[in-house]
């Protein structure tokens, strides 16, 4: 029986062109999934001719300028809507869209819901470390304000997407915080610690730099710190990247040479720390599968996205977090 995943055509920097390439190159690798691509009439030519990509029309558009909860409410014929109430209907398993983070959220836990027992769902992510094996982070976003008791939830979701998305059973959970020592942190990282504590696969307190070092499996936090942790790594990386090419263009022979002969490690390490090697977040702990791309998402990145959708479904990861929620973690 073949998956179906649903994918959002718009919202995203370069238009439906780019996401639609990226989903043909995906089906040209797969024989067991089908897409229901939800766009504009204006969108339909792209889709036209592609084996099992299906198109379905809409008439409307949630902008990122638009407020999410107005939005998703009133724009009940957009193509983001649409696309997240085919999963609530059973039509498709997950769907994924490059619109703004808060529409997509939003849509996700106003039309789905949450799993029972999750007290609030979370964006997590793949992060690269020194040692070539990523670990799990979040939440990158989606819970600014948080209580104590959200922790272990955080914890379970997280450690259920490390094993669906590496394959790795049995991963430990940290706690990102400004030391190691219990007395360090705000007083709601201090509780959540304690309320973490009472599982053996909580490691204790990891600090921002060791993370990257590897051996962390899983890392979280609340929304607001993971969000600017995220885009703080990713402007270091920009960085770095930016003053290795600014100081090649400057350098003699010898700087060109040594460049040359280390293109394909420069790529490799470029490859690492490029948010299109996985492609999105998901939107762990609604019912359903709903995966936020980058707004300036490319065909490689969609590609990379529909991998991800396809891995977790195959896994299906919605049902293995219920299983986890309801055994207490365990």
């Amino acid at each position: 029986m073949a998956i179906v995943l649903a994918v959002d055509l718009r919202g995203g920097d370069h238009g439906p062109k780019p996401i639609v390439e990226g989903i043909k190159r995906f089906l040209s690798e797969t024989d067991d999934v089908e897409v229901l691509a939800y766009g504009l009439k204006g969108d339909a030519p792209y889709a036209e001719g592609v084996h099992r990509l299906f198109f379905r029309e809409c008439s409307e558009e949630i902008t990122a300028n638009e407020k999410p909860t107005m939005a998703v409410r009133t724009k009940k014929n957009s193509t983001l809507v649409k696309a997240v109430e085919a999963v609530k209907a059973g039509e498709a398993y997950g769907v994924v869209s490059p619109g703004s983070t808060g529409a997509v959220l939003t849509a996700g836990y106003l039309l789905l819901g949450r799993i029972k027992g999750v007290k609030r769902p979370m964006l997590a992510v793949p992060m690269p470390t020194l040692t070539g094996e990523p670990f799990v982070f979040g939440d990158l976003g989606a819970n600014a304000d948080v209580r104590a008791d959200f922790f272990p939830g955080f914890a379970i979701l997280g450690r259920v997407y490390y094993e669906a998305m590496l394959s790795k059973e049995n991963p430990s959970v940290y706690l990102l915080n400004i030391g190691e020592e219990e007395e360090k942190g705000k007083q709601v990282v201090k509780e959540a610690r304690e309320l973490l504590e009472s599982y053996d696969w909580f490691g204790g307190y990891v600090e921002p730099h060791q993370v990257w070092e590897g051996g962390y499996e899983v890392v979280i936090t609340d929304g607001f710190s993971g969000n600017v942790f995220l885009k703080t790594a990713e402007g270091v990386s920009h960085l770095v990247t930016g003053v290795l090419k600014e100081e090649i263009i400057k350098g003699g022979f010898l700087t060109k040479l040594g460049a040359f002969l280390l293109k394909g490690v420069l790529g490799k390490m470029k490859t690492r720390f490029d948010y299109k090697t996985y492609g999105g977040a998901p939107f762990l702990g609604v019912k359903g599968l709903v995966m936020k791309m980058h707004g300036r998402s490319d065909e490689v990145a969609v590609y990379s996205a529909m991998k991800v959708m396809y891995r977790l479904a195959k896994a299906d990861i919605v049902g293995r977090i219920e299983e986890k929620i309801a055994s207490g973690g365990e």
